[in-house]
Protein backbone atom coordinates (compact mmCIF):
# COMPACT_ATOMS: atom_id res chain seq x y z
CA UNK A 1 0.00 0.00 0.00
CA UNK A 2 2.77 2.76 0.97
CA UNK A 3 4.69 1.75 -2.18
CA UNK A 4 1.93 2.17 -4.65
CA UNK A 5 1.72 5.75 -2.93
CA UNK A 6 5.11 6.55 -3.56
CA UNK A 7 4.76 5.59 -6.97
CA UNK A 8 1.67 8.07 -7.57
CA UNK A 9 3.50 10.35 -5.59
CA UNK A 10 6.39 10.33 -8.14
CA UNK A 11 3.79 10.06 -10.87
CA UNK A 12 1.03 12.56 -10.06
CA UNK A 13 2.46 15.09 -7.92
CA UNK A 14 4.84 16.96 -8.88
CA UNK A 15 6.81 20.54 -7.02
CA UNK A 16 5.06 23.37 -5.61
CA UNK A 17 5.36 26.63 -4.57
CA UNK A 18 2.22 26.99 -2.94
CA UNK A 19 0.88 25.85 0.38
CA UNK A 20 2.62 26.37 4.11
CA UNK A 21 5.67 24.67 4.45
CA UNK A 22 4.24 22.61 6.90
CA UNK A 23 2.55 20.84 3.71
CA UNK A 24 5.07 20.48 1.35
CA UNK A 25 8.36 17.73 2.09
CA UNK A 26 11.87 18.96 2.39
CA UNK A 27 12.06 18.81 -1.46
CA UNK A 28 9.52 21.03 -1.99
CA UNK A 29 6.90 17.98 -2.93
CA UNK A 30 3.56 19.23 -2.14
CA UNK A 31 1.99 16.53 0.35
CA UNK A 32 -0.65 14.26 0.13
CA UNK A 33 -4.06 13.99 1.61
CA UNK A 34 -5.05 10.30 1.10
CA UNK A 35 -8.36 8.59 1.88
CA UNK A 36 -8.91 5.18 1.77
CA UNK A 37 -12.83 3.16 1.63
CA UNK A 38 -12.29 0.17 3.64
CA UNK A 39 -15.62 -2.06 2.87
CA UNK A 40 -15.38 -3.99 6.12
CA UNK A 41 -14.38 -3.37 9.65
CA UNK A 42 -11.20 -2.51 10.52
CA UNK A 43 -11.59 -4.87 14.01
CA UNK A 44 -12.40 -8.30 11.60
CA UNK A 45 -8.83 -9.89 11.99
CA UNK A 46 -8.51 -9.63 7.82
CA UNK A 47 -8.69 -7.73 4.77
CA UNK A 48 -10.17 -5.16 7.36
CA UNK A 49 -7.49 -5.03 9.84
CA UNK A 50 -4.36 -5.21 6.67
CA UNK A 51 -6.21 -2.09 5.47
CA UNK A 52 -5.79 -0.65 8.70
CA UNK A 53 -2.46 -1.49 9.36
CA UNK A 54 -1.63 0.15 5.78
CA UNK A 55 -3.46 3.52 6.71
CA UNK A 56 -1.27 3.48 10.08
CA UNK A 57 2.01 2.73 7.96
CA UNK A 58 1.22 5.69 5.07
CA UNK A 59 0.51 8.32 7.88
CA UNK A 60 4.34 7.66 8.81
CA UNK A 61 5.20 8.64 5.23
CA UNK A 62 6.82 11.76 4.70
CA UNK A 63 5.24 12.92 1.88
CA UNK A 64 1.60 11.97 3.58
CA UNK A 65 0.08 15.35 5.42
CA UNK A 66 -3.07 13.35 6.20
CA UNK A 67 -4.16 9.47 6.04
CA UNK A 68 -7.99 9.21 6.94
CA UNK A 69 -10.20 6.09 6.41
CA UNK A 70 -14.19 5.37 6.82
CA UNK A 71 -14.94 1.41 7.29
CA UNK A 72 -17.97 -0.74 7.01
CA UNK A 73 -18.71 0.74 3.28
CA UNK A 74 -19.83 -2.62 1.09
CA UNK A 75 -22.75 -0.96 -0.94
CA UNK A 76 -21.91 0.80 -4.62
CA UNK A 77 -24.03 3.62 -3.31
CA UNK A 78 -22.13 4.20 0.09
CA UNK A 79 -19.22 3.86 -2.07
CA UNK A 80 -20.04 6.89 -4.62
CA UNK A 81 -20.98 8.93 -1.40
CA UNK A 82 -18.00 8.13 0.34
CA UNK A 83 -15.35 8.95 -2.79
CA UNK A 84 -16.90 12.00 -3.87
CA UNK A 85 -17.12 13.53 0.21
CA UNK A 86 -13.80 12.74 0.02
CA UNK A 87 -12.60 14.54 -3.36
CA UNK A 88 -15.21 17.72 -2.16
CA UNK A 89 -13.16 17.68 1.20
CA UNK A 90 -9.98 17.97 -0.80
CA UNK A 91 -8.28 14.82 -0.63
CA UNK A 92 -5.45 14.16 -3.48
CA UNK A 93 -5.82 10.37 -3.18
CA UNK A 94 -8.88 8.46 -2.89
CA UNK A 95 -8.10 4.18 -2.31
CA UNK A 96 -11.31 2.17 -2.34
CA UNK A 97 -10.76 -1.05 -1.38
CA UNK A 98 -13.26 -3.48 -2.84
CA UNK A 99 -14.19 -4.95 -5.67
CA UNK A 100 -17.78 -3.72 -5.64
CA UNK A 101 -16.14 -0.35 -5.29
CA UNK A 102 -14.47 0.12 -8.54
CA UNK A 103 -17.77 0.79 -11.13
CA UNK A 104 -18.05 3.77 -8.75
CA UNK A 105 -14.31 5.09 -9.11
CA UNK A 106 -14.46 4.48 -13.26
CA UNK A 107 -18.10 6.34 -13.13
CA UNK A 108 -16.47 9.15 -10.49
CA UNK A 109 -12.72 9.49 -11.87
CA UNK A 110 -13.31 10.44 -15.38
CA UNK A 111 -14.89 14.38 -13.10
CA UNK A 112 -12.06 14.55 -11.83
CA UNK A 113 -9.05 14.39 -13.36
CA UNK A 114 -6.65 16.11 -10.66
CA UNK A 115 -7.39 14.07 -8.14
CA UNK A 116 -6.09 10.10 -8.52
CA UNK A 117 -8.03 6.74 -7.49
CA UNK A 118 -7.24 3.48 -6.49
CA UNK A 119 -9.79 0.34 -6.99
CA UNK A 120 -9.43 -3.47 -6.42
CA UNK A 121 -9.73 -5.06 -9.88
CA UNK A 122 -8.06 -5.60 -12.86
CA UNK A 123 -6.95 -3.42 -15.57
CA UNK A 124 -10.19 -3.04 -17.84
CA UNK A 125 -8.56 -3.95 -21.56
CA UNK A 126 -10.18 -0.81 -23.03
CA UNK A 127 -8.10 1.02 -20.60
CA UNK A 128 -8.80 5.38 -20.39
CA UNK A 129 -8.26 5.91 -17.26
CA UNK A 130 -5.26 8.36 -16.69
CA UNK A 131 -6.15 9.02 -12.98
CA UNK A 132 -6.90 5.93 -11.98
CA UNK A 133 -5.01 2.79 -10.47
CA UNK A 134 -6.01 -0.83 -11.09
CA UNK A 135 -4.88 -3.02 -7.62
CA UNK A 136 -5.56 -6.72 -8.88
CA UNK A 137 -5.47 -9.85 -6.40
CA UNK A 138 -3.68 -12.75 -8.31
CA UNK A 139 -3.56 -15.22 -6.03
CA UNK A 140 -4.30 -18.71 -8.00
CA UNK A 141 -0.67 -19.66 -7.41
CA UNK A 142 -1.06 -19.72 -4.12
CA UNK A 143 -4.25 -21.43 -3.56
CA UNK A 144 -3.24 -24.15 -6.11
CA UNK A 145 -0.14 -24.89 -3.56
CA UNK A 146 -2.50 -24.86 -1.02
CA UNK A 147 -4.78 -27.44 -3.10
CA UNK A 148 -1.69 -29.82 -3.36
CA UNK A 149 -0.80 -28.94 0.40
CA UNK A 150 -4.68 -30.43 1.32
CA UNK A 151 -4.30 -32.86 -0.96
CA UNK A 152 -1.43 -34.76 0.79
CA UNK A 153 -2.67 -33.73 4.67
CA UNK A 154 -6.19 -35.30 3.77
CA UNK A 155 -7.19 -38.60 5.81
CA UNK A 156 -10.99 -38.68 3.76
CA UNK A 157 -9.77 -37.36 0.59
CA UNK A 158 -12.45 -34.80 1.08
CA UNK A 159 -11.41 -31.45 1.12
CA UNK A 160 -13.29 -27.65 1.46
CA UNK A 161 -13.56 -24.68 0.01
CA UNK A 162 -15.60 -22.37 1.48
CA UNK A 163 -15.51 -18.24 0.23
CA UNK A 164 -17.48 -14.81 0.33
CA UNK A 165 -19.27 -13.32 -2.23
CA UNK A 166 -18.78 -15.91 -5.36
CA UNK A 167 -16.96 -12.82 -7.65
CA UNK A 168 -14.50 -13.86 -10.50
CA UNK A 169 -11.17 -13.50 -8.68
CA UNK A 170 -12.76 -15.90 -5.53
CA UNK A 171 -14.23 -18.90 -7.98
CA UNK A 172 -10.42 -18.76 -9.98
CA UNK A 173 -9.01 -19.11 -6.58
CA UNK A 174 -11.49 -22.04 -5.99
CA UNK A 175 -10.80 -23.91 -9.14
CA UNK A 176 -7.08 -23.22 -8.50
CA UNK A 177 -7.34 -25.07 -4.91
CA UNK A 178 -9.28 -27.96 -6.90
CA UNK A 179 -6.40 -28.23 -9.55
CA UNK A 180 -3.83 -27.88 -6.99
CA UNK A 181 -5.32 -30.81 -5.07
CA UNK A 182 -5.85 -33.14 -8.18
CA UNK A 183 -2.31 -32.66 -9.47
CA UNK A 184 -1.34 -34.77 -6.37
CA UNK A 185 -4.72 -37.09 -6.27
CA UNK A 186 -7.04 -37.03 -8.88
CA UNK A 187 -9.54 -38.74 -6.83
CA UNK A 188 -9.75 -36.53 -3.73
CA UNK A 189 -13.09 -34.74 -3.11
CA UNK A 190 -13.72 -30.79 -3.25
CA UNK A 191 -16.49 -29.04 -1.46
CA UNK A 192 -17.39 -25.75 -2.33
CA UNK A 193 -19.77 -23.05 -0.79
CA UNK A 194 -19.67 -19.54 -1.40
CA UNK A 195 -21.83 -18.28 1.64
CA UNK A 196 -22.20 -14.86 -0.20
CA UNK A 197 -20.35 -12.88 2.20
CA UNK A 198 -17.28 -12.37 3.68
CA UNK A 199 -17.88 -11.13 7.23
CA UNK A 200 -20.66 -13.78 8.29
CA UNK A 201 -19.65 -15.97 10.79
CA UNK A 202 -22.63 -18.20 11.15
CA UNK A 203 -23.13 -18.63 7.86
CA UNK A 204 -19.44 -19.52 7.00
CA UNK A 205 -19.73 -21.82 10.22
CA UNK A 206 -22.58 -23.99 8.88
CA UNK A 207 -20.77 -24.16 5.13
CA UNK A 208 -17.86 -25.55 7.10
CA UNK A 209 -19.39 -27.78 10.08
CA UNK A 210 -22.23 -29.08 6.46
CA UNK A 211 -18.73 -29.91 4.81
CA UNK A 212 -16.75 -31.25 7.71
CA UNK A 213 -20.31 -34.33 8.50
CA UNK A 214 -19.81 -34.53 4.60
CA UNK A 215 -16.08 -35.78 5.46
CA UNK A 216 -13.76 -32.94 4.77
CA UNK A 217 -10.98 -33.00 6.99
CA UNK A 218 -9.39 -30.27 5.22
CA UNK A 219 -10.73 -26.32 4.73
CA UNK A 220 -9.51 -23.60 3.01
CA UNK A 221 -11.24 -19.96 3.33
CA UNK A 222 -11.98 -17.07 1.62
CA UNK A 223 -13.39 -15.10 4.41
CA UNK A 224 -12.58 -12.02 6.32
CA UNK A 225 -14.67 -11.59 9.88
CA UNK A 226 -16.42 -14.94 8.52
CA UNK A 227 -13.09 -16.84 9.36
CA UNK A 228 -13.74 -17.03 12.79
CA UNK A 229 -17.10 -19.29 12.31
CA UNK A 230 -14.75 -21.71 10.33
CA UNK A 231 -12.07 -22.04 12.99
CA UNK A 232 -14.99 -22.27 15.16
CA UNK A 233 -16.86 -25.40 13.38
CA UNK A 234 -13.05 -27.01 12.91
CA UNK A 235 -12.75 -26.30 16.75
CA UNK A 236 -16.07 -28.35 17.60
CA UNK A 237 -15.03 -31.14 14.80
CA UNK A 238 -11.89 -31.44 17.06
CA UNK A 239 -13.61 -31.62 20.33
CA UNK A 240 -15.80 -34.44 19.17
CA UNK A 241 -12.57 -36.53 18.14
CA UNK A 242 -12.18 -35.27 14.28
CA UNK A 243 -9.31 -33.68 13.22
CA UNK A 244 -9.94 -31.12 10.49
CA UNK A 245 -7.26 -28.61 9.23
CA UNK A 246 -8.05 -24.90 8.24
CA UNK A 247 -6.20 -22.98 5.33
CA UNK A 248 -6.30 -19.20 6.01
CA UNK A 249 -6.59 -16.19 3.93
CA UNK A 250 -4.33 -13.14 4.52
CA UNK A 251 -3.49 -13.50 8.40
CA UNK A 252 -2.77 -16.09 10.70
Amino acid sequence: MALCLVLLLATACGSSDSGDASDTTEDGTQKLRVAFVIPGSISDGAFGTLSYAGVQAVQEEPYIEEAVYVEGIDAATDASKAIRDYVAAGYDVVWAQSGLHSASVMEIAPEFPENVFVTLAATPEDQTFDNVWFAANECESAYYAAGALAAQTTQSKVIGVVGGRENPLYVACATAYAEGAHSVDPDVEVLTVFTGDFNDPLKAKEAAASQIQSGADVIVHFQDLGMTGVIAAAEEALAAGNQVWVIGKGVD
